[in-house]
């Protein structure tokens, strides 16, 4: 995913299509319309199961929310990421987050 902050709008949104090609993602018609174009798009599955908000009333610039978005989709990059790492250490156990609570469990 690439960073919103050095490119338009309609760039980072038709970047989504290439780095998200198994999700519906939703096609912006108007940067004007890119709340109502954000609020489908964090109903997509990649976007939903990252936790990621739609749109606020305060969110003046698409470049404040996706910077949002951005981040939180790299931070569970990151996540995804260490618990392969433990996996391959040879972590024998399970680990679950739900909705910022994880829980590991360790196999005797």
């Amino acid at each position: 995913m690439i960073n919103p902050n050095g490119c338009s709008l309609n760039t980072w949104a038709n970047s989504l299509f290439v780095d998200f090609p198994f999700d519906c993602i939703p096609i912006l018609t108007s940067d004007s319309e890119w709340k109502n174009w954000a609020s489908s798009l964090v109903n997509c599955d990649s976007f939903k199961n990252a936790n990621v908000r739609a749109p606020r009333a305060g969110d003046v610039t698409w470049k404040q929310w996706a910077s949002d978005l951005y981040q939180a989709m790299e931070l569970g990059k990151q996540r995804a990421s260490a618990t392969a790492v433990k996996k391959r250490a040879g972590h024998h156990g399970v680990s679950l987050s739900f909705h910022g609570v994880s829980l590991e469990l360790e196999a005797d």
